[in-house]
């Protein structure tokens, strides 16, 4: 800054202004005084004492004059009329400076695109008239710096925050290591130019050394006045609070002397304009990393361009005289530096201020981020300022879901792997203690060698612990200064076809301008890594499958190779800039390979940073009236940190078997029931409308307090509707991050046997680690729920034990029920885990109608496909069968194709006849287990049709349908007609029915039917009863005596419909009665 020879002194009332002046050898001093005042020097007792004798100096009549200073040192004085009433002021005399003096403090912190090293280095530049002597050193450079190689070192022009030409070539003196170096200012005096001088008093040049590693520099300074003390600031979109992914980028610089603050800097590359209507839109904010606080100072701005998306903040329009407060928080770093654009009104880039530093580091804090993600929306930030080897955190955590337990911490590990404490944090925590904040003067810490190592390898994560999650309710990795961050989850249920595995883990990928850079850990994946091509980066949205665009460097700490890790230095990779665009959209993700699962194990979509994230599998068994579609897909929800609670959707969608018809929304209502619409979606369609893509910039969905409890409780669903199914083809309930998710359809047709009930319902079950949370819903019950729902132990087609009561929120009238989330949580003993991972476990609800269960489903991986249909291949269709008792022990047999699962889940079959060709009245249904055939005896027929009316000599046709069922979804395949012709003969004895009387109640029977018998005389009777396809249901004998008999046939597990009891005598049919099963 230049400066004036002449000092003017001017009076405001009974005060000099300025009363203290700093003036050099040789300056004078112009007193411009209102004529009652005149100025008289005095001793500094006298002036101390407020006196008016003169000290043998100076004596300016009234109204003032000049003074000439001609020796060093302090000159008192007073106006000699107003002395008594303090008028005083003094006047500091020093030698001048020989030029004026710039310092760089120089780090990877002040290029452009911040480089994280330990390289450092200081500068001073002293310019005398036209000519600048540059001296100084450097060290610790990451790669080699080589001149000759052409990695020199320069001064280049451009502001802080801003790359540009080179100005002034410079020559080190570099050591033997390339890595460290020195200026002498003999080899480093240069004349500037009339525009370099300005470009320097400006703050527009900058020192910039270059290495092999980083050849647009590695370390950098900006040329600035001698001051006090230096702060800076980068400014990314991911500073902001919450997160935004923007490509604008930039840093300020601050000088201070005393409470002088000058602050000077550039942004480039915005989303929109900076919105000058708010305050300029550019300010110095008060509050901690996390926090958004109130205006402190307003920055001039100068714009860069027409539409505003580039800025400059020049030292002449941005020097402010700091308050106490002010100067406070700067030196506690508790300012930020925040740019307003028009599309983003909060701030589109932000940063915190501190002390120019060897390297800065921050943390994002998510539930997300422990390794078994944790469901709280607490969230937070640090900032790691690294000087030498002295780090000094400041930030803030809010939010938190239970109260804090006193411990925060710094642990040791890779996003996804938990690890020991290496420095204990100190916050002030909030009255409520949901909330607290980290102040710099009491985290300190300097680091051993290892510490830094760890702290430059990604290897430390932040971790506030809380009463509720004693292992940490929030977590963050420490990750260099950098554009932003994207976080992946590894589980088996983002892959295309979804892989129960148990493996798990975190990948986080910085941007920096277009280099990129992952870590992260993955563990317990089921069978090895293929150590030769197990991991990429691919490109694809959530739900689709896409090409390899990176593959990465994974390391394996284990032999067994179910474990590995992505170090940083050995995954950092230049991408396009078309890359970074696809990473923005959320469409590229990791995936890891295995022996068994060569597609992919474990995949982790690369989701933009949030306080949660919740997925779903889009398919059609998820509709509440299951819809047989190949359709699929999925969706992400991103939920944005901060006061506002923002959801970004992305995913993808396919193969629909009917046209989108313009709607795709988020409704409100549990697993298994329909519900209106909350919000609307707006895909992108390919051209065939039979798939597309949510993209995040299309998706934006602002959330009510409302509205994100209805999300965290599992209420919310994303439907996709078509011409083939308006009601909605493929839908999916939005759930927790999970390593495995389980589906069931509920139906009375599940049930063993079947039930004859029109009522629905589905659950989801989420499971991470041994935790599993069930949540859906049930309704159209015939009987009344009798309280019980539960997880049972059985296989597909077989009944089994209660393993888990389930709590049930059931309506008034007991005709419906839901099964809340919050209600619904469970740890699995190490026996249920194999179990629902072997597909042996189903939810059954029972009610007053059916003890034993109306509806069921089975526990399936999602998403759950439908079997293939199964087809009657014998009979043909139209075939005759004659029915002839007087061919011994002659049988009947029907089979059928098998089916085909495309999950791979168990299939059994039933089987269902009527006399009706539209089936609009089913007869019987009957379970047949996984076989494709079965027989029945012409006895048995030959009873059907007698008691279906059809005389001896007549004919039926009997259509047929085997329905294929893994459990959950049932496929009904196509009728099979098939004429039964009887035969002229008669097996029933006069004797019998002379000697004995019968009757079978109640009608309908339950759970028990009574057989009263009359009998003139003992027998011994063989009874069997029949479906009405001839199946045997029971097989027993009966001792009857002379008198009245009772007998009690438990008809539980029988099918609804109509039965025969058929009564054998010495093997021939002797009596047959219907019996009828509710």
């Amino acid at each position: 800054m230049a400066r004036s020879t002449t000092i003017i002194v001017t009076n405001n009332g009974q005060t000099f202004t300025p009363n203290s002046v700093n003036a050099f050898l040789g300056d004078t001093i112009d007193f411009q005084l209102s004529s009652e005042h005149n100025v008289v020097e005095v001793s500094k007792t006298v002036w101390n004492a407020n006196g008016s004798v003169s000290n043998g100096g100076f004596l300016l009549p009234f109204g003032g004059g000049k003074v000439a200073l001609k020796d060093t040192g302090i000159i008192y004085y007073v106006c000699e009329p107003h002395s008594i009433f303090g008028m005083k002021g003094s006047i500091t005399v020093s030698l001048p400076k020989i030029g004026d003096t710039y310092i760089a403090k120089m780090s990877g912190m002040q290029e452009e695109f911040p480089f994280a090293g330990f390289g450092t280095g200081d500068i001073k530049a002293v310019l005398i008239g036209d000519t600048l002597k540059l001296s100084g050193s450097f060290k610790n450079l990451s790669g080699d710096h080589t001149p000759a190689a052409g990695t020199g070192a320069h001064i280049h022009r451009g502001f802080a925050g801003t790359s540009g030409a080179i100005s002034i070539t410079l020559n080190p003196i570099i050591d033997a290591s390339k890595k460290s170096g020195s200026f002498v200012a003999a080899s480093n005096t240069v004349v500037l130019t009339a525009d370099q001088k300005n470009q320097l008093k400006a703050r527009e040049l900058y020192v910039n050394i270059h290495t092999t590693l980083a050849p647009g520099g590695e370390i950098r300074g900006q040329l600035l006045p001698e001051s006090d003390a230096y702060f800076q600031a980068n400014l990314t979109g991911d500073q902001e609070n919450p997160s935004i992914m923007s490509p604008g980028h930039g840093s300020v610089v601050a000088e201070l002397i005393g409470t002088k603050l000058v602050i000077s800097g550039s942004a480039k590359g915005l989303i929109s304009g900076v919105n000058t209507g708010i305050r300029q839109g550019g300010h110095l904010h008060l509050g901690f990393a996390g926090q958004n606080g109130g205006i402190q100072l307003e920055l001039k701005p100068t714009l860069g361009d027409s539409l505003g998306t580039s800025v400059q903040y020049l030292a002449v329009d941005n020097s402010f005289d700091l308050t106490p407060a002010q100067l406070a928080a700067l030196k506690a770093s508790q300012l930020y530096a925040n740019i307003h654009t028009n599309s983003y009104g909060g701030g589109e880039i932000r940063g915190q201020v501190t002390p120019m530093s060897t390297a800065r580091f921050r943390v994002h804090f998510s539930g997300a981020y422990e390794p078994i993600p944790v469901p709280s929306m607490a969230g937070g930030a640090l900032t790691l300022n690294l000087i030498d080897s002295t780090l000094s955190i400041t930030g803030s955590f809010n939010g938190l879901e239970s109260n804090w337990n006193g411990g925060n911490h710094l642990h040791k590990g890779l996003a996804g792997l938990n690890g020991g404490i290496q420095l204990i944090l100190k916050s002030t925590p909030a009255s409520d203690l949901r909330s607290g904040t980290y102040s710099g003067d009491s985290n300190v810490f300097k680091l051993t060698s290892t510490n830094l190592d760890d702290l430059f390898a990604r290897r430390l994560y932040g971790n506030v612990h809380s009463v509720n999650y004693p292992g940490g309710e929030i977590r963050g990795q420490v990750l260099p200064e950098c554009q932003f961050v994207l976080f992946g989850f590894f589980s088996g249920m983002q892959e295309n076809k979804p892989i129960i595995s148990t493996g798990k883990g975190n990948i986080v990928a910085e941007v920096n301008g277009t280099k990129l850079t992952l870590s992260g850990y993955a563990e317990k994946l089921l069978d090895k890594a293929n150590r030769s091509g197990i991991s990429h980066l691919h490109k694809g949205q959530a739900g689709t499958n896409g090409g390899v665009s990176i593959a990465l460097k994974p390391s394996f700490s284990a032999a067994d190779s179910l474990s590995l890790s992505y170090e940083a230095v050995d995954n950092s990779y230049n991408v396009t800039a078309g890359f970074i665009d696809t990473l923005k959209t959320r469409g590229v993700y990791a995936n890891i390979h295995t022996s068994k699962a060569p597609g992919g194990e474990v995949r982790a979509q690369l989701n933009g940073e949030a306080a949660g994230y919740f997925f779903t599998r889009l398919s059609g068994s998820s509709e509440t009236t299951p819809i047989n579609t190949n359709a699929n897909g999925a969706v992400f929800v991103e939920i944005a940190s901060g006061a506002t609670r923002t959801a970004l959707l992305h995913g993808s969608f396919a193969s629909l078997g009917g046209k989108w018809n313009g709607g795709s929304h988020i409704h409100n209502g549990l697993t298994g029931t329909n519900a209106g619409v909350r919000y609307s979606l707006f895909p992108t369609m390919n051209t065939d409308s039979l798939s597309g893509q949510f993209f995040p910039a299309n998706n934006t969905i602002g959330l009510s307090a409302g509205g994100l409890d209805s999300l965290r409780h599992r209420f919310y669903y994303a439907n996709v509707h078509t011409t083939k199914a308006p009601g909605g083809e493929i839908r999916g309930n939005l759930l927790n991050l999970t390593n495995a998710t389980f589906t069931a359809s509920l139906s009375a047709l599940n049930e063993i046997p079947s039930k004859v009930s029109n009522a629905t319902g589905a659950v989801k079950v989420e499971l991470v680690g041994n935790q599993l949370t069930l949540s859906g819903s049930f309704s159209g019950l015939i009987g009344d729920f009798n309280g019980g729902a539960h997880i049972h132990n059985g296989v597909n087609g077989v009944n089994g034990a209660v393993l888990i009561g389930l709590k049930v929120n059931a309506a008034a009238d007991n005709k419906s029920g839901q099964f809340l989330a919050d209600s619904n949580k469970y740890t699995l003993t190490a026996d249920q885990l194999s179990l629902i991972n072997a597909q042996g476990l189903y939810v059954n609800v029972h009610t007053t109608t059916s003890p034993g269960g109306e509806i069921r489903g089975q526990l399936l991986p999602e998403a759950n496909f439908f079997p293939t249909a199964a087809a009657i291949t014998a009979p043909a269709p139209t075939d005759t069968v004659k029915v002839d008792l007087r061919v011994p022990d002659s049988t009947s047999a029907i089979s059928w194709t098998a089916s085909t699962d495309p999950d791979g889940n168990p299939v059994v079959y039933k089987i269902q006849n009527t006399v009706f060709p539209d089936f609009s009245i089913i007869l019987s249904t009957a379970a047949l287990g996984p076989i494709t055939s079965f027989s029945t005896t012409y006895a048995s027929i030959d009873s059907v049709l007698s008691a279906a009316g059809v005389p001896p000599g007549g004919s039926i046709t009997s259509y047929n349908r085997i329905i294929a069922s893994d459990g959950s979804l049932n496929t009904i395949g196509a009728p099979s007609p098939i004429i039964f012709v009887r035969a002229f003969t008669t097996n029933v004895l006069d004797a019998f029915a002379k000697s004995f009387s019968m009757a079978v109640y109640p009608v309908p029977a339950v759970e028990t039917a009574i057989i009263e018998m009359k009998a003139l005389k003992s027998a011994e009777l063989d009874m069997q009863v029949i479906d009405l396809s001839g199946r045997t249901l029971t097989r027993k004998k009966l001792q009857v005596t002379t008198g009245v008999n009772q007998f009690k046939l438990d008809v539980s597990n029988y099918p609804t419909g109509t039965h025969f009891i058929q009564f054998y005598q010495k093997g021939v049919q002797v009596a047959y009665f219907k019996l009828v099963k509710s």
